[in-house]
């Protein structure tokens, strides 16, 4: 099995890095909050496609709204097929008072776990988890 390369590990953390300092002018009285995401169990998915190794895709809805938004994903992998994806969103400091409206949302967010060989993985994304098995035959499935 191919372990994941470091671009494949940080690449939605450059992503977050550039949506956070967006707002370089803005003057906050309060840094933002950092917690772990709400995501709902049915909106990860499992992507595997017909490449061999196969390709995985991970794709999971983060909830909020008003100032409430998705801040980065961490990623962990360990030898035992096993990995670990920590969702996290940025939400205004409880004393700050911005602008916000009271919209809820989802922001949908997919994940690259990079081609795999054959076996069976785990995949935690924050407290839900799902496990696939890959086979040496071709096609492309869906894990819900």
């Amino acid at each position: 099995m191919k372990k994941p390369t470091l671009f494949e590990m940080m690449r939605f953390s450059v992503f977050a890095f550039l949506i956070g300092t967006s707002c370089l002018g803005c003057q906050r009285e309060y840094p933002l909050v950092i917690s772990e995401a709400w995501v709902a169990e049915d909106s990860v998915k499992v992507f595997l496609t017909a490449d061999r190794p196969a390709l995985v895709i991970v794709e999971y809805g983060v909830y909020g709204g008003g100032c409430t938004g998705y801040y980065d994903t961490l990623f962990s992998w360990q030898e035992d097929n096993t990995y670990h994806l920590d969702v996290r969103m940025s939400a205004p400091h409880p004393d700050d008072t911005p602008d916000c409206t009271d919209d809820a949302y989802i922001q949908t967010e997919q994940f690259i776990l990079g081609y795999l060989d054959p076996g069976r993985y785990t995949v935690h994304v924050n407290e839900i988890l799902k496990e696939f098995e890959i086979t040496p035959e071709r096609g492309c499935k869906t894990i819900e």
